[in-house]
């Protein structure tokens, strides 16, 4: 082999080599910054079956807790499970049960809405009677979509 393409080889190599390093850099960084774009407020939150499939909302309870980290890295304060009085959900929707600051960005619902998935919502305070949750999530049949 010529001493010119012996040349040419280890350029292209050296070429080659960082271009590697810098794409396996830029895949790591980016992995890190999906990591770091979780917000890590916690948020009070109670889950009511609205559908009857029985278990649901545990099922869906235990679901957020495995997504997010686990047991260890809770990012949601669960009130107890439990069923709405008529199955007649077919849409899953967040209740906001107690005043929310929609002037942060992202306030406590934007969070939520992209914790969950589900973006339909609505208010439903009652300021004499404080729940020790602030929101309230009506799981519908859409649940297989949620549950991704």
């Amino acid at each position: 082999m010529s001493r010119k393409l012996k040349l040419i080889l280890i350029i292209v190599g050296a070429i080659t080599v960082s271009f590697l390093s810098l794409l396996l850099i830029n895949i790591l960084s980016v992995k890190e910054t999906r990591s770091e774009r979780i917000d890590q407020r916690e948020l009070a939150v109670k889950i009511l079956n609205g559908c009857g499939v029985p278990g649901l909302a545990r099922a869906y309870e235990t679901y957020l807790k495995e997504k997010y980290g686990g047991y260890e890295n809770i990012l949601f304060k669960f009130s107890e499970p439990s069923n709405t009085r008529k199955y007649i959900y077919n849409k899953s929707v967040i209740v906001v049960s107690q005043e929310l600051d929609l002037s942060t960005s992202p306030n406590n619902l934007e969070v939520l809405m992209e914790r969950t998935g589900i973006k339909n919502w609505t208010y439903a305070i009652d300021n004499v009677e404080l729940p020790d949750y602030q929101f309230l999530i009506i799981i519908g049949r859409d649940f297989q979509n949620i549950m991704k």
